[in-house]
């Protein structure tokens, strides 16, 4: 099991990924340099294998090669190898079900794309829209209690040159909601919300969805929704825009850091 560190590594890492199996675009900014993260192969110059881990976690196995699998076992569940204080890993292949299934907690998830958008919630009075800038992602960030510049981007550079956005201001210009890019895999555009607890169930979450939607049509982008099925509010909100699935339910398995 070696780790990739080179350019001309990820490159044929990128090569594996997209020829081989379902894509997540978390794994695809972290194979790129988009997003930080790590990832590990069986040979460098001509990879069978890989895994790629997020540095929030998210991760996803490539490639069934016997001892990479046997290595990885040990770095994730015997040395807790890596550098996120979990993993969530996308497990789209079932042949790579039972290494997760043993030692991690077990999900489902599914992802969604759209069309045509179904809805066109009319603003409430006292609220406006805005795109995502320099200027208000930190407001953002601050009001909301998510650090947009840390959690999937790795700085506030890169948040600024590879996500977009928008966000809802109340009447007396605080951030309630917002909806933005929190990964790419070329078009692929993935789908974060977040909506101010004292704001919810007015339709906010909705109404930045549907600009972000309407950006991505007019800039040739795929906005991708992503979710646990158990999440009723997110399923409903994806179906109510006008989301169909993409995928069928996945499985998903979480493992959280054994030793401290």
């Amino acid at each position: 099991m070696i780790e990739v560190y080179t350019n001309k590594h990820r490159t044929k890492i990128e090569e594996l990924y997209l020829n081989q199996t379902f894509q997540f675009p978390f794994i695809h900014s972290t194979i790129c340099g988009l997003q930080n993260g790590r990832i590990w192969t069986d040979n460098l110059e001509n990879p069978k294998s890989a895994f790629i881990c997020h540095d929030f976690g998210w991760s996803q196995l490539v490639g069934l090669d016997e001892l990479f699998l046997n290595d990885l076992k040990n770095l994730l569940f015997v040395n807790e190898g890596f550098s996120s204080f979990k993993i969530r890993n996308f497990t789209p292949e079932n042949s790579h079900f039972d290494i997760f299934k043993e030692l991690s907690q077990e999900a489902q998830r599914q992802q969604f794309r759209i069309k045509d958008l179904k809805t066109k919630t009319q603003i409430p009075a006292g609220y406006s829209v805005s795109p995502i800038d320099k200027t208000n992602a930190p407001l953002i960030s601050e009001n909301l209690g998510f650090d947009l510049f840390q959690r999937n981007w790795p700085s506030r550079a890169s948040f600024n040159s590879n996500s977009f956005g928008f966000v809802i201001f109340n009447k007396t210009n605080e951030p309630v909601s917002a909806c933005y890019s929190c990964s790419s895999n070329y078009q692929v555009q993935e789908i974060d919300i977040l909506t101010h607890e004292e704001h919810r169930g007015k339709g906010l979450a909705s109404i930045a969805c549907e600009y972000f939607i309407n950006h991505c049509k007019k800039n040739n982008l795929v906005p991708n929704w992503d979710c646990f099925t158990n999440n009723a509010g997110s399923m409903a909100l994806a179906k109510r825009l006008g989301f169909t699935s993409h995928s069928n339910p996945y499985p998903f398995f979480t493992y959280n850091r054994q030793k401290r």
